[in-house]
């Protein structure tokens, strides 16, 4: 579950199309295409609901900081460098330092 072997399968599915629907999903999580999507409920559709919407929002982003700073996983490409990392910064190679089951959790060194 903590290990990148999962990581590398989905990588092998190295296709423009593949990568351009990922990008587009990771694009429908940013605050600017949140914020464009939550003014045209508001305006558009329902100002009560809209409100309803940002009340959501508002909820569902002090969870995950929440939670992303409670859990602090590292990203896979800081784990292991061996990942295409697209061009984004790689970070150090910690791969040896995975744990080896599919359960284990990361070391005190990682986290």
């Amino acid at each position: 579950m903590f290990t990148t072997e999962l990581n590398h399968w989905l990588q092998s599915f190295n296709h423009p199309v593949v990568y351009w629907f990922f990008e587009t999903v990771s694009m429908m999580g940013t605050v600017v295409f949140l914020t464009f999507l939550l003014y045209i409920v508001i305006a558009g559709v329902d100002f009560r609901k809209g409100f309803w919407i940002a009340g959501i929002f508002l909820y569902t982003v002090l969870l995950t900081v929440l939670l992303k700073e409670t859990i602090d996983f590292p990203r896979p490409i800081a784990v292991d460098t061996t990942l295409n990392s697209y061009g984004r910064d790689a970070g150090s190679d910690l791969l040896a330092l995975q744990p080896k089951e599919f359960f284990g959790v990361f070391s005190d060194e990682i986290l």
